[in-house]
């Protein structure tokens, strides 16, 4: 079957070669009959503009030379046609045709030098004869009988090679028919005896295939095959090894996925009780606030209207009335005041003058001007430094990170128990300041403090132990140091106190 498809594409490029080359001897005599054609036109023309020339003078010396140029290029192009396609086997009277071609146009073009030479010196009866007998004659007479002669043999040339040619595909077809026949007499023979081999080998994979469909990865062929179908078997064992890990490694996974969505669910279910529940302390707080306002205004209307209530009073008792009326409106100011920091940080309208500063200047501003309400509750306030001859250099606003720190002070004094004492640490920690506020108060109990930065937020025992507050003191604080590229952080024991720090970058812009 081999030696019939190596004979067969033998055949087919012997053919192919044969049949291009005698396309192209086909051409190139189709093309050389072509130039034939038109060198016996141009031959006729130069005839008649000769005659022209004689008949109405020097108005058709331009058309005189044009046909002549034209013989010319004619007779050039036909023998360069010639000469690229060779000799021929037919027509070995070819050269000699365009040799004498050739000199019948020179000796034509003599007789055309004396003819104009006779007609310029007047005789134009000597010249119209010598044009009918050296030119009319010899060009209709010799000159067309050789072009003749030659399209006659590019005729035969041309019918030659179209009849080899066919004679080329007859042979080709009838050998290619042949061959093929044999052809599928070998496939059908080899293909029945392969048929026969592979039967076995294709049902056992077609088992394994229909036993893998219904989910049994255990199944193996096991064949001891060494050919092609022996690979195929093992190759379909390791197939089938491989599905089995991925099955137990997808029914792993999708355990895990199970036990994590679970999971997910599950804290999503505690985030919406989250939400719920800062909803629920949005809404609180907006009693709160109501509540306060409310309580306030009613307070500062009662001394109002007792301090105005029957006769004149006594100056003490105008005095005391008036400096009640300024802490609860001191009361509401703060309270207002936090509200509007918070609706301008959310649009982030606050503006920031930052600028090199040093830590301890600030947190002793803050310690000063929040002392007497420590001392009112005989509460000691004590700045402690690694280096207190070191000063601790950062970039900021100091109004705003001494609003931070007394926030945070405040907090300090009012869950700490009186006769207690307050440290402010300060030192650095590599690229960092750190500012540590430490107290000995009740404590924030440790459900409370993730949430102890929301806004809004009061922990249970705060608001057990100082039921005035909004829950913006912090979040407000965290707000700022996070517009200085630092951070807060809280921890404490309930009974034992808290821990606010504070880590702001040393000493350069931010």
């Amino acid at each position: 079957m081999a030696f019939a498809v190596i004979a067969m594409a033998a055949t087919s490029i012997i053919a192919l070669h044969m049949t291009k080359r005698y396309a192209d001897q086909v051409t190139d005599a189709r093309k050389e009959l072509s130039a034939t054609a038109r060198l016996a036109v141009d031959a006729n023309r130069y005839s008649e503009q000769i005659a022209e020339l004689i008949l109405m003078g020097p108005s058709e010396l331009s058309d005189f030379q044009s046909a002549r140029n034209d013989v010319h290029n004619s007779f050039r192009r036909l023998q360069s046609i010639d000469l690229k396609n060779g000799p021929r086997a037919d027509d070995r009277a070819a050269p000699s045709r365009y040799t004498r071609m050739g000199l019948l146009i020179d000796d034509i073009n003599h007789s055309v030098e004396r003819l104009l030479a006779l007609y310029l010196a007047g005789k134009r009866d000597d010249a119209i004869t010598l044009f009918r007998i050296e030119i009319e004659n010899r060009l209709d007479r010799e000159f067309e009988q050789l072009v003749a002669k030659s399209a006659q043999a590019k005729r035969r040339e041309v019918a030659r090679l179209e009849a080899a040619a066919g004679q080329l595909q007859r042979n080709v077809t009838v050998t290619m028919l042949t061959l093929l026949a044999i052809l599928l007499s070998l496939t059908f023979v080899s293909s029945h005896f392969l048929t026969r081999s592979i039967n076995r080998p294709i049902r056992a994979l077609t088992a394994g295939t229909r036993a893998i469909e219904q989910g049994s990865l255990q199944y193996r062929i096991g064949s001891q095959a060494r050919d092609e179908f022996g690979e195929l078997s093992h190759s379909f064992d390791a197939m089938a090894t491989q599905l089995q890990m991925q099955h137990a490694m997808l029914t792993s996974a999708k355990n895990k996925l199970e036990e994590e969505v679970a999971q997910r669910t599950q804290d999503l279910a505690q985030a919406n009780l989250r939400l719920t529940q800062v909803d629920q302390q949005r809404v609180r707080f907006l009693g709160d606030i109501s509540h306060e306002l409310r309580t306030s205004l009613t307070a500062v209307r009662g001394e109002a209207e007792i301090a105005l209530r029957g006769k004149t009073q006594p100056e003490p008792l105008y005095r005391e009335s008036l400096t009640a009326i300024v802490a609860r409106a001191q009361e509401m100011t703060q309270l207002i005041e936090d509200l509007l920091f918070v609706a301008r940080s959310e649009g982030d309208d606050i503006l920031f003058d930052k600028k090199m500063i040093e830590l301890q200047e600030v947190a002793q501003t803050a310690l000063d001007d929040i002392r007497v309400l420590a001392q009112s509750r005989n509460i000691k306030l004590v700045i402690c430094c690694d280096n207190p001859s070191h000063n601790v250099s950062i970039f900021g606003d100091v109004v705003r990170l001494k609003q931070a720190i007394m926030i945070a002070l405040d907090n300090a004094i009012k869950y700490s128990r009186s006769d207690t004492t307050i440290c402010v640490f300060i030192r650095t920690d590599g690229q960092m300041a750190e500012l540590s506020i430490k107290d000995q108060g009740v404590g924030c109990p440790s459900d409370d403090v993730p949430y102890i930065f929301h806004r809004f937020y009061r922990g249970t025992l705060a608001q057990t132990c100082w039921k005035v507050g909004s829950g913006l003191g912090l979040p407000i604080a965290r707000w700022i140091i996070d517009k200085h590229n630092g951070s807060i952080n809280f921890s404490s024991t309930v009974g034992e106190g808290s821990t606010l720090t504070i880590r702001l970058p040393l000493g350069i812009k931010i």
